[in-house]
């Protein structure tokens, strides 16, 4: 008889080529998805893996079943879609997959307003600027930056960001930028409006960044919604919006009736139209002037 958990094992491994991996991805021990794998070889016949040096390799009877382990993953994946979006209670669990650079600043105290009203739904979040497979279930709402997100997915398109370039208010000034890792030159006109500067620290999360720029650092381009907000942060240029970094709240289509997915979306709709004007950079009165160091 079929078991589609040996298959989801299968394919882990296939993926990863590592049964520890495969183990980790599925949150069970080594010896499961070994032991899971030798019942499946047992069933069918045949090997599956050849272990080498650099780990599982498929051998071809496992090439072959492969489309068809797939196929009944897009299976499994859509009847748990279908059974999730049915669901009309008012309790249960959300996944949201959100970039930590717009939950902390941004939207952290509006979820935690919503899940204190809802007691009996938990939000579980992946904070990540990785972008979730929602055709897998690894997420049910994601905040995306992005111009246009995937065709199977439903939402809002809410507002552009708009960045500008911050140092820090009252602090230790030096005429340095704080760049990202891959960042060769600063963005944009920035090197032209400050000609002088050059690179002195590389970081890769906009936490740190913007932490850099507090302790006096140096400069840094950052989202007028964290630049704004914060008085420890002086606004040195006009603010700008990139053409293409539009937030996003989706959903997939097959859960958009979900009630509880409602009520959220609904919330994170309102969280960030509330706060438009700080996103795209709109002040009372004019930004901090330049500074001259």
């Amino acid at each position: 008889m079929m078991n589609w958990d040996d298959y989801r094992y299968f394919l882990a491994l296939a993926r990863k080529g590592s049964v520890t991996a495969a183990a980790a991805h599925h949150g069970v021990s080594h010896t499961t998805v070994s032991r899971r794998i030798a019942v499946l070889e047992e069933r069918l016949g045949c090997r599956l893996f050849e272990k080498l040096p650099s780990g599982y390799q498929l051998t071809p009877d496992g090439d072959e079943i492969v489309p068809y382990a797939e196929e009944m993953e897009r299976s499994a994946f859509a009847l748990d879609r279908n059974v999730y979006g049915r669901d009309s209670k008012l309790r249960g669990n959300i996944r949201l997959n959100i970039p930590e650079s717009i939950l902390t600043p941004l939207l952290l105290p509006d979820i935690c307003t919503f899940a204190v009203g809802n007691p009996e739904i938990e939000v579980r979040m992946l904070v990540s600027d990785r972008v979730s497979n929602m055709q897998n279930r690894e997420a049910d709402i994601a905040v995306r930056l992005t111009d246009a997100p995937e065709d199977y997915l439903v939402g809002r398109r809410l507002t552009e960001i708009a960045y500008a370039v911050y140092g820090s208010r009252g602090g230790p000034q030096t005429k340095k930028w704080i760049l990202w890792n891959h960042e060769d030159a600063p963005p944009g006109r920035h090197g032209v409006r400050f000609p002088d500067y050059v690179a002195g620290i590389r970081v890769d999360s906009m936490l740190s960044k913007v932490a850099a720029v507090k302790h006096g650092g140096g400069i840094a381009e950052l989202p007028c919604f964290i630049g704004d907000a914060d008085d420890r942060l002086t606004r040195m240029t006009p603010a700008e919006r990139e053409p293409g970094w539009n937030i996003w709240v989706v959903t997939h289509e097959d859960l958009i009736k979900t009630r509880r997915v409602r009520m959220l979306l609904d919330a994170l709709y309102a969280a960030i139209e509330r706060k438009t004007d700080l996103i795209v950079g709109r002040m009372e009165g004019p930004p901090h002037p330049s500074v001259s160091l």
